[in-house]
């Protein structure tokens, strides 16, 4: 949708890079759907090990290729070469490297309830306006104690503990609740609450869940967390606390409710079955404040948040959470229970009403996405020879020094990865951003990129052909307004890319690896291409069926083993090739044939072979066979003449007229069966086998 819609490419790439905490997010204007922050969930398609032995050793695999795919992907460069080392060659240093690392220890992961962003967020502020009204007409009536002063048996216990949180003594910065369900910030100790038609106050400040969104829902067909992490609807319940360092054998929180308690360690989330179960912690409901204590012996030393989950049917809320390996001494303040209070009845009759018509306006069921979690900036040690158990100097969180200097990235709340992807996506400041994706263009275009290397601008990266040409375009591109399909019509348009391939020997001595263009390239068509082709011309593409969920792959016998998902249709339901789902361990064979790379990392340049595997699935595979029988019932099945029928078939799959040798062949072929659907499939089949179907001249 962003690049049909044309978004320019600087705001495309700051909402893949940091779209959960854009202060403008980009709204469907028909849905209402938050785009951008579905953006940031592409951090989380990387390889992810099942209960890894040691997550800190898993946590540096994982971010190592994030940082990889993020820096070939925006800067151009192989930044994940300076993991163990700094680079040989670029300027890049392990202290880079692990200033990266650092910006993305400070978010989490989560599945995000992306529908009715705006809507829901405005019925938030109006819910908050109106807690405020009661607050200030109900705390008129009430009369009751202050809240207690802490004990000195818990000041002590307090002393010789870690604070994670305190909600009383919170700074603006550390508020991560994942949705508006908390609102906008800790309730204050004393704060009006009513429990079931009855008048109290909040004893503590505390992060409350507000019952009031209790009946969000999950759209159907829509996905829980996996695992362990699935026991719960996480989506719109949650809050987050800062990544601190492990120095205690237990976390203690001090909670109302019922929920659950995530330990998140080095982020990991493939945690179920024996290893890391015990990051997961489930506690019953209770009416009033109480301490659940969360035993970590074995992960001392490493870096966490925790993740609060809200039971919605409860009174949730959270207080503190402290890690001390002794048990906390007693809950730190009284708990008075609520009580009736008659002159406060009509206003909270009033009120009520009020909030039951804003309910009214709220969209209770949502999708959610892989999204980021944003939390606290976290500085990382650097990894002596890339050993997460070796750690030497601490780093601040920053971009490449080479590019923008050594100074951490200025920002007073979040992780800075905002500010990172602001720094990034500046051409001012940053002179690979519009070069490597204007090159990019070029090389899907051309089939060569101005920098053949298009992941790596480096010093082991191919120079450019045309290094002037390069900075032009880059430079027009961003005064363009970062516009991608402009800057195709630009290229496609020049004689460059409309000149054919003239065989021509002199030319080819000249220039022998046609680096000038002096004719263009030959060059073959995608796997996926090469599919929704033969879709096309049968008339079975869905071209304009858009959007939504993936399509299975169709499951061959061949194709088994562990994990086997349930089988799509051979056709993939007529649905263009980028809605095929996938599944890393059930490829799709059509596609690896024709060097679709596996998806384990970035791959900006593919590689091109020519092997007998092609000719084989083109001769042998269950959709050619099938797309050909559909696009000979399909030419039978409208009026004309058989040579009408074969010019027509010859426009259609090569985008030319039927020359007259050809016209005489395909008679022949057929023979006296012009209306047997056999013979046509059959010659329906030979056209996808022509070189002509698979290359572009």
């Amino acid at each position: 949708r962003a690049f049909n819609a044309d978004l320019p490419y600087d705001r495309f790439a700051l909402e893949h890079l940091a779209g959960d905490v854009l202060p403008d997010p980009r709204l469907d204007s028909k849905t209402g759907v938050n785009e951008s922050v579905i953006g940031s969930g592409f951090w989380h398609l990387g390889e992810e090990v099942h209960s890894p032995v040691d997550i800190r050793q898993d946590q540096a695999d994982r971010f190592d290729n994030r940082i990889d795919v993020v820096t070939k992907t925006f800067l151009g460069l192989t930044v994940s070469c300076a993991r163990c080392h700094d680079h040989k060659f670029d300027a890049i240093s392990t202290a880079d490297y692990y200033a990266l690392f650092g910006l993305l220890e400070g978010s989490a992961y989560r599945q995000v309830r992306f529908d009715g962003w705006a809507k829901n967020r405005e019925v938030a502020k109006e819910l908050a306006r109106l807690r405020d009204d009661y607050q200030r007409r109900l705390g008129d009536t009430w009369v009751g104690a202050a809240p207690a002063e802490p004990d000195k048996k818990f000041a002590a216990w307090l002393g010789n503990a870690k604070t994670v949180i305190d909600y009383g003594d919170l700074p603006p910065a550390q508020w991560f609740p994942d949705d508006v369900t908390f609102g906008d910030g800790p309730r204050p100790a004393g704060a009006v609450r009513i429990v079931n038609g009855k008048l109290g106050f909040e004893p503590a400040a505390a992060a409350v869940f507000d019952r009031f969104w209790a009946d969000l829902k999950l759209a159907p067909n829509t996905a829980k967390d996996s695992q362990g992490l699935g026991r719960a609807v996480r989506a719109g319940f949650s809050i987050r606390t800062p990544v601190v360092n492990l120095e205690k054998k237990k976390l203690h929180y001090l909670v109302r409710g019922g929920g659950m308690a995530f330990a998140a360690v080095g982020q990991s989330t493939v945690i179920a079955g024996p290893l890391h179960g015990s990051l997961i912690l489930s506690f019953p409901n209770a009416d009033e404040y109480r301490w659940v204590t969360h035993d970590l012996s074995g992960y001392v030393g490493q870096k966490l948040h925790v993740e609060l989950t809200a039971d919605p049917r409860t009174e949730f809320a959270v207080a503190m959470v402290v890690q001390s390996a002794d048990a906390p001494p007693a809950v730190p303040f009284a708990q008075p229970k609520p009580k009736e209070v008659p002159a406060a009845k009509v206003a909270m009759a009033e009120i009520g009403s009020l909030v039951d018509d804003l309910g009214k306006q709220v969209m209770w069921e949502s999708r959610t996405a892989l999204a980021l979690w944003d939390g606290n900036a976290v500085d990382s040690p650097v990894f002596v020879r890339g050993n997460p158990r070796t750690p030497g100097a601490v780093v601040p969180h920053r971009s490449l020094e080479a590019i923008h200097g050594g100074k951490p990235v200025p920002h007073t709340a979040g992780s800075g990865r905002l500010e990172l992807a602001k720094q990034w996506v500046d051409p001012t400041t940053n002179p690979f951003f519009t070069r490597v994706f204007v090159n990019r263009a070029w090389h899907h275009l051309f089939g060569r990129g101005l920098v053949a290397s298009v992941d790596n601008f480096g010093l082991l990266g191919e120079k450019p052909t045309h290094p002037e040409l390069l900075d032009y375009l880059a430079t027009e591109f961003a005064a363009g307004g970062f516009k991608l399909k402009p800057l195709l019509r630009r290229l496609v348009l020049t004689d460059a890319y409309r000149m054919s391939p003239t065989g021509s020997a002199s030319a080819d001595d000249a220039d022998p690896a046609n680096l000038l263009l002096h004719e263009f390239r030959v060059r073959r068509l995608d796997g996926e291409s090469i599919r929704d082709a033969m879709l096309s011309v049968s008339g079975r593409l869905k071209a304009n069926d858009a959007g939504g969920p993936g399509t299975l792959i169709h499951l061959t016998p061949f194709l088994d083993g562990r994990g086997r998902p349930g089988t799509g249709p051979i056709d993939g339901d007529g649905r263009r090739s980028i809605y095929l789902a996938v599944r890393r361990n059930f490829l799709n064979p059509f596609f690896l044939a024709f060097d679709t790379p596996i998806p384990f990392s970035t791959v900006g340049r593919r590689q091109v072979s020519n092997v007998p595997a092609q000719a084989l699935i083109l001769l042998n595979d269950p959709l050619v066979h099938q797309q050909a029988e559909v696009w000979a019932k399909a030419v039978l099945a409208k009026p004309g003449t058989t040579a009408d029928r074969l010019k027509g078939m010859y426009l259609t799959a090569f985008g030319r007229p039927i020359a007259p040798d050809e016209l005489r062949e395909c008679r022949a072929f057929l023979g006296k069966s012009e209306t047997d659907a056999k013979a046509w499939a059959d010659l329906a089949h030979t056209l996808f086998n022509v070189k002509e179907f698979v290359f572009i001249r």
